[in-house]
């Protein structure tokens, strides 16, 4: 960038470019609009021409490269998604021959701000968070700038930062220059990211005097015009206020996004929230499946019809819910319309017709709707009337109250509708966006440019029968115009009047005054149309922008109605009941069932279980075969679990949910390579975690602790942890295992409790009932599983043989002498046969 500062001849358009792009952050790119194509520069040429795989060119020694403006969407997603910001530098009036053309920033997009729908999963938020730590607590503010949400709350440490990004999943984070984070690791071309999560989170940083308490707090007082923030529960949380200042101020001037439509600010509360950490969302699959072909709890059961339905759904299972009121009135609500069938019906066909008014309210504040959209907007919002009237119909104060929250903006629809064509272009600037009859002053600049275009067919007319020549033609050029074109076979006939402006391989193009002059009505009436077209297209965007803050509060109903309504259906479909919640540490399901596995087999194979949990069973040991259902058992009590905190009806003929604080699992195995980390000590890390944290109030779910060491080791281990869970944290807890030693456990504490998944045996095989019943299991049915599994037949007649031989001697502490001669390959294990026996 220097060597462009130093040179003194620069054209206009460049030293406006250099001006323009002083103003902006280094690491931010410019995307300069020159005619038909954005056009990158310099050192932003290089970098997006690596990340969008584009020819790097040059012009009078600047490198240079460019994409067409009508598919900017797509190249400006692929730089954001690299972790680039990038701002859109645009052409303010139509270009005029020997003037500079106005320029402006007109936005600048970021992974976290990056608005173009087509890149956005509809159900899904795209959250930009802040980052701050403030005395002994960390403030943390999120906000999805497309949907308007606006969250911020306290945390404790670092370990519960990590859990929340895990939660929500944000795609940015904004910290303080100088700020250090232990989670942040550069990626190969020196960007920060977040690092622990699944997702690439990108950092930005930010002048640090943006996060100071009283610049925060009265940038946030200022925009939403109170004279306190108690009244968004931020009263002595300093941290928290930090945060959302900074990250609001952040949108507002570095991004230059309206941040008009965020009329409130959210708490983000732990006490009130059911806790899943980063280890329980990934191993339940409570938003993310954990393969390609897998299926998530949020898509087994996401009915909804709406994007903002489908978001709240999300949001409702992120955080679910620990306060009785609120769960309660969920499930009233989910109550109501599965007794209301026949309406339940006629409101969903009435969703499924509503667009995602959140967005489309967002894309409107931030002055980038497009006249499709508009008009989205205005076939939503005729549907209101319907629903209001729905709901009035229906004997129940709840809903006649959420009806009333329901604006119904007859003003603003029939407006619209006067306004907007049936199928107007997805650009504003191509003009046919506003009906005939809307504006007098656009219905005669229209008229005088179509008297234009019938005065050019009678001109070609006139002057084939003046010159005749019979071939001549007029065409229209973007450089020169309307021209005359001739075949240089005819040009010996062309009057000396004809001024030649254009020489082509087999023609040759004139231009006449007359002709000029018929080319300034055409295109002076239609270049006014179009500017005005714009200007009264920006005149119905601002009216519905006067209206945001009320259009928020419907579409917080019509989100709310989707998901009620969604739920009751997968209720009655499914054969969901109501649980009944209870201010108590007791678990009790009956005939339960997997909600994710039970979708993926026909409805007569899955073998619903009952579980117990309470004050006389607060332990239940778990044993059985591997593929006998084990691990599906204790993950669909914790899913059912999950379901109910949430409000939702759960997949069980009767369930009986004492509220939780947490629900912690450690299921499977895996490796942390990159960080050193065998499976057995990312095993024992995860159980650590538990026992540090788990309370009375904790579903805790384990699955074959201690495998990954010598089975002494494992079963001492599982034997001490199976204790302490008992003695010292008093969970809920299910512990399934294969060292069926553990069952002894219920000979010494009486709310120790055995459990087996039943199973027949026959002569050659073994049958898998996934039937949990009481009593422990004292066979693995190891040998069995790796005959089903495909292993050779040799092998199994050989594993059958060397079992015989140490269940015979199983009593000694050596191994048998006949399983010495039976190996093949004694000197693998000389550690075993070097003994004396």
């Amino acid at each position: 960038m220097e060597k462009m500062k130093e040179k003194e001849n620069l054209t206009p358009m460049m030293r406006q470019y250099w001006e323009i792009k002083q103003k902006l952050p280094p690491d931010v790119l410019l995307l300069f609009r020159l005619g038909d194509f954005f056009e990158l520069f310099l050192d932003d040429a290089k970098e997006g021409a690596r990340i969008l795989n584009l020819v790097l060119t040059q012009r009078q020694g600047v490198p240079m490269c460019g994409v067409p403006v009508e598919n900017i969407e797509g190249y400006v997603s692929k730089l954001v998604k690299a972790g680039k910001r990038v701002a859109l530098c645009d052409q303010m009036e139509q270009p005029k021959p020997g003037q500079l053309v106005k320029r402006e920033i007109v936005r600048i997009l970021s992974p976290g701000s990056n608005g173009y729908s087509s890149n956005l999963d509809p159900k899904e938020h795209q959250f930009c968070m802040s980052l701050y730590r403030w005395k002994k607590k960390f403030g943390i503010a999120l906000m999805d700038i497309t949907t308007g949400l606006f969250l911020s709350g306290q945390l404790e440490n670092e370990k519960e930062i990590m859990e929340l990004v895990n939660r929500y999943g944000p795609v940015e984070v904004i910290l303080a220059e100088g700020a250090e984070c232990s989670f942040i690791r550069q990626n190969e071309h020196g960007k920060e990211l977040i690092e622990g999560i699944s997702q690439e989170c990108y950092v930005h940083r930010y002048f640090p005097w943006a996060f100071d308490l009283e610049e925060a707090k009265n940038f946030l007082m200022a925009h939403f015009k109170v004279s306190s923030l108690d009244g968004y529960g931020l009263r002595e949380m300093d941290a928290a206020i930090c945060a959302a200042g900074a990250l609001l101020r952040y949108f507002s001037e570095v991004l230059h996004q309206s941040i008009s439509h965020i009329v409130t600010i959210l708490q983000l509360s732990n006490s009130e929230v059911l806790w899943l950490d980063s280890i329980a969302q990934k191993t339940l699959e409570v938003i993310q499946a954990n393969s390609k072909s897998g299926k998530s709890l949020f898509h087994a059961i996401d009915k909804t019809l709406t994007p903002g339905g489908g978001r709240l759904l999300r949001r409702w299972l992120s955080e679910p819910s620990r306060c009785l009121p609120v769960i309660q009135e969920r499930q009233q609500a989910i109550a109501l319309w599965i007794n209301q069938q026949q309406k339940r019906e006629q409101l969903r066909e009435i969703l499924k017709k509503i667009g995602d008014l959140e967005r489309l309210l967002s894309k409107v504040s931030q002055g980038y709707v497009n006249p499709r959209e508009l008009l989205s907007l205005k076939e939503s919002l005729q549907r209101l009337p319907l629903i209001t009237e729905l709901l009035s119909s229906i004997q129940d104060e709840k809903l006649r109250a959420m009806a009333q929250d329901i604006s119904i903006e007859k003003d603003m629809v029939a407006e619209l509708d006067k306004a907007l064509e049936e199928n107007p272009p997805f650009s504003i600037k191509e003009g046919g966006i506003i009906k005939k009859g809307y504006c007098e002053q656009l219905d005669e600049l229209r008229e005088l440019s179509e008297q234009g275009q019938k005065l050019l067919i009678d001109f070609e007319q006139q002057e084939r029968e003046k010159t005749g020549i019979k071939t001549l033609k007029i065409k229209y050029n973007q450089v020169f115009g309307y021209l005359i074109e001739i075949s240089h076979a005819q040009a010996k006939s062309v009057p000396s009047y004809y001024e030649r402006r254009q020489t082509l391989a087999n023609v040759e193009r004139f231009i006449t005054r007359e002709l000029k002059e018929i080319e300034q009505k055409i295109l002076g009436s239609k270049n006014r149309a179009n500017e005005l077209e714009q200007e009264l297209f920006s005149k119905l965007r601002e009216k519905i922008s006067l209206r945001i803050p009320v259009l928020q509060k419907t579409v917080d109903v019509i989100n709310k109605l989707d998901v009620f309504s969604s739920l009751a259906s997968l209720a009655q479909e499914k054969r969901y009941c109501r649980p009944s919640m209870v201010d108590e540490p007791i678990i009790e399901i009956e005939e339960g069932r997997h909600p994710i596995v039970e979708q993926c087999l026909p409805s007569e194979d899955f073998v619903p279980n009952s579980t117990f949990l309470g004050p006389d069973s607060r332990i239940l040991i778990l044993t059985g075969p591997n593929m006998a259902g084990k691990s599906t058992y204790i993950r669909q009590v914790a899913l059912i679990c999950l379901l109910a905190h949430t409000g939702s009806f759960v997949p069980a003929k009767r369930a009986k949910i004492g509220l939780l604080d947490r629900i912690f699992t450690r299921i499977g195995s895996s490796d942390d390579l990159s960080m050193g980390q065998s499976t057995f000590l990312v095993e024992m890390n995860e159980t650590a975690n538990i026992l540090h944290n788990a309370t009375e109030r904790s579903l805790v779910i384990l699955d074959e602790v201690g495998r990954g060491t010598s089975t002494f080791d494992g079963l001492s281990l599982a034997w001490a942890i199976v204790e302490d869970l008992y003695k010292t944290n008093k969970s809920l807890t299910l512990f399934a295992t294969h060292y069926h030693e553990l069952a002894k456990l219920a000979d010494f504490y009486p709310e120790i409790k055995n459990y087996s998944m039943a199973v027949v045996e026959t002569t050659e095989n073994v049958v898998f009932l996934r039937k949990v019943v009481q009593g422990s299991m004292n066979k693995s049915y190891g040998i069995q599983v790796a005959k089903l599994a495909g292993i050779p037949e040799r092998v199994i007649e050989k594993a059958k043989k060397i079992l015989s031989l140490m269940e015979s001697d199983k009593k000694k502490k050596t191994v048998p002498k006949k399983l010495k001669e039976e190996s093949e390959s004694p000197s693998l294990f000389p550690h075993l046969f070097d003994q004396k026996e």
